[in-house]
């Protein structure tokens, strides 16, 4: 009689053996912390995260949450500058192990403002070169009344909306500082693909 450890393997086989464009849509309707963990499973998936077309930075799957914090003291260090940092670098390496071509999803959720704006610009110019169907940046996924402070939002430049002023200097930039690779542009590469936006404490200028 087959064992049921023996069936999972043979499963496993089968799932493995899917091109890795089913894969890879398989894994991007997980959690960005659900499809890295995958990459244990085998050395078939190893490196498939890597192509996935949702990328979603939610705080709460990136940052460790200790169980001895209330959790007033949790989003007190969820507003503080050492998560912060932790936070933008682990988005920042997700962006440079990135090899997709395509990018359906593209979300930031955590209580950034104004002082993030130099790391914020750079996101927003990668989900435009991998032209991104649905940008959400949320910078209020918090509750406010459990910390106090006093922030300028952050603005997004219309000038990233606008084809005849561009984007290279930011994608040059994403190369060259953060060793953050994107496709390269043509006429698509704009805002042509985007069907869905969301901003929260986002303001818009024109600088």
């Amino acid at each position: 009689m087959i064992n049921q450890g023996y069936k999972r393997m043979v499963l496993e086989d089968k799932i493995s053996g899917l091109p890795d464009d089913i894969l890879v849509t398989i894994l991007s309707l997980l959690t960005l912390k659900e499809a890295v963990a995958t990459s244990i499973i085998s050395r078939r998936w190893q490196y498939l995260w890597r192509s996935l077309y949702n990328l979603n930075f939610r705080y709460e799957e990136i940052l460790h949450r200790n169980d001895s914090y209330t959790e007033y003291n949790w989003y007190r260090k969820i507003y503080g500058a050492d998560y912060m940092h932790t936070y933008i670098q682990v988005v920042n390496q997700v962006l440079r192990l990135h090899k997709g071509l395509k990018l359906h999803e593209f979300g930031i959720h955590y209580p950034l403002d104004a002082s993030a704006g130099c790391y914020i610009d750079l996101w927003v110019a990668f989900a435009i070169a991998f032209r991104v169907s649905k940008l959400e940046l949320n910078f209020l996924p918090c509750p406010v009344s459990y910390w106090a402070f006093d922030t300028k939002n952050y603005s997004i430049p219309l000038t990233l909306f606008d084809r005849s002023k561009g984007i290279e200097p930011y994608l040059v930039q994403l190369d060259r500082v953060f060793s953050i690779r994107t496709p390269p542009l043509n006429v698509d590469n704009r805002f042509e693909c985007l069907k869905e936006l969301f901003l929260k404490s986002v303001e818009l200028t024109f600088a």
